[in-house]
């Protein structure tokens, strides 16, 4: 009998396909995601394309929290985060896959082991987290698959899929 077991190499495009593109997010927006997806993809090859890959999912959500929001272009990522989690449009809710690895994401920003509220997570970190990417810094983590899932589940929270099975009649 043969026993076949799956090597990282094999699992890296199931674990990227797993990661829902926000269906209802604007095309521009959804190009990033996929972007993302392809540098997390090739990253197994090149590993710093993990790093490029979760500063290109914080750019997409910085991209549909300015289409949502209709931004202002002086509006930056952190202003238009906490504008969104005030609305309600982003919320601990809204997080599903990320509560089952919240410790990990703790762990990375060295955040204490708490329950916490992940939105307020999410504004303490991220704007901070993309500018030490996209400053230059040569910040290397094995998180890139974490960076861009929160990203899809952020993004799909500020554009969620219609209803489209349309009213219900009572009695029917």
């Amino acid at each position: 009998t043969e026993i076949y077991t799956l090597s990282l190499h094999d699992a890296l495009p199931i674990c990227v396909q797993s990661i829902p593109t926000p269906e209802a997010a604007p095309e521009t927006v959804q190009d990033l995601i996929v972007t993302a997806k392809n540098l997390l993809l090739y990253s197994w090859y090149y590993y710093p394309f993990g790093v490029t890959a979760a500063l290109q999912s914080m750019i997409a959500i910085e991209g549909a929290l300015k289409i949502r929001m209709a931004a202002k272009p002086r509006d930056n990522l952190g202003y238009l985060l906490d504008k969104a989690i005030k609305q309600g449009l982003i919320t601990d809710a809204g997080f599903p896959r990320w509560k089952a690895y919240r410790e990990t994401f703790q762990d990375i920003y060295k955040l204490p082991r708490t329950e916490g509220n992940l939105t307020q997570i999410l504004l303490d970190t991220l704007p901070d987290f993309r500018n030490t990417i996209a400053h230059g810094n040569r910040f290397l983590d094995d998180m890139g698959f974490h960076h861009l899932d929160i990203a899809c589940e952020t993004i799909a929270q500020l554009f969620p899929i219609a209803n489209t099975a349309g009213p219900t009649i009572p009695g029917d």
